[in-house]
């Protein structure tokens, strides 16, 4: 049907309309796809992630020319800035010096000493040395367990938790 003016039935007349429509309709769907397209590659030209989620709210909010510089012009108004490369860093575990304060406070939350002073012996040893001292002056058994009983409630009066616990 190359011209419409021709001696043609209705219903043929009605057939060649409704398959114009249906070219049109499906050039009309073709086109929005193309133009789609056209604006995604052009957004990726730019440098927008669009499968990020930022990537994708811009693109969909974007209304303006799809020229490369254009787009990329309002992405940097939005997009975070890259950060810096830094060089990773390595853990070597504790330095010597760390170990050494590491050793400090474990012996100092166990009863021990602080660094520079003179441990003192357990009380129980001390109280048992003032003991055998004691008797072996000649001292009755009596004074001797005063002088036991004695060390051990000077170290408890004095806050010694080794005696205490």
């Amino acid at each position: 049907m190359s011209d419409p003016n021709t001696n043609e039935s209705p219903a043929q007349l009605r057939e060649f309309a409704e398959r114009q429509k249906a070219a049109a309709e499906q050039a009309a769907v073709e086109l929005e796809a193309l133009r789609a397209e056209n604006r995604t590659n052009a957004l990726l030209a730019a440098g927008v992630d669009t499968s990020s989620p930022l990537g994708e709210m811009f693109a969909d909010a974007y209304k303006g020319e799809l020229k490369v510089d254009a787009i990329k012009e309002q992405w940097l108004k939005v997009a975070p800035a890259a950060a810096p490369a830094t060089a990773p860093v390595v853990d070597d575990g504790p330095s010597a010096e760390e170990l050494a304060q590491a050793a400090q406070r474990n012996a100092l939350t166990t009863g021990g000493q602080p660094p520079g002073e003179e441990p003192t012996p357990h009380p129980n040893a001390a109280a048992m040395a003032n003991w055998n001292k004691a008797r072996n002056e000649g001292k009755s058994r009596e004074t001797a367990d005063r002088e036991y009983v004695q060390t051990i409630m000077n170290a408890a009066a004095a806050g010694d938790e080794r005696i205490l616990s």
